[in-house]
């Protein structure tokens, strides 16, 4: 079901957040958080407040949810205007 909710974003042809990656890769915030061997809040954190991540923490994100270093650049921009977005 993630996975059908991450390619059904992708499909309105809008760049892909943080979210829509983890969704489009079929993961809850724990599964990825253990992956990450990090904790669920973690996850939470870096989907609300992108920046928040450091470049190697974006660089491991990248690699477990099989994306480029572009891709991940990307939907972090993204991630962060919808945040900005939903609090103007």
């Amino acid at each position: 079901m993630r996975q059908r909710m991450g390619h059904a974003l992708e499909q309105h042809s809008q760049p892909l957040g943080l979210v829509g990656l983890r969704l489009r890769a079929g993961l809850s915030q724990q599964q990825l958080a253990h992956l990450m061997d990090t904790q669920q809040p973690s996850v939470a954190r870096w989907e609300r407040e992108p920046t928040s991540m450091r470049v190697g923490t974006m660089l491991r994100l990248a690699k477990v949810l099989g994306v480029d270093e572009g891709t991940m650049a990307a939907a972090i921009s993204t991630q962060q205007l919808n945040e900005e977005l939903s609090h103007a």
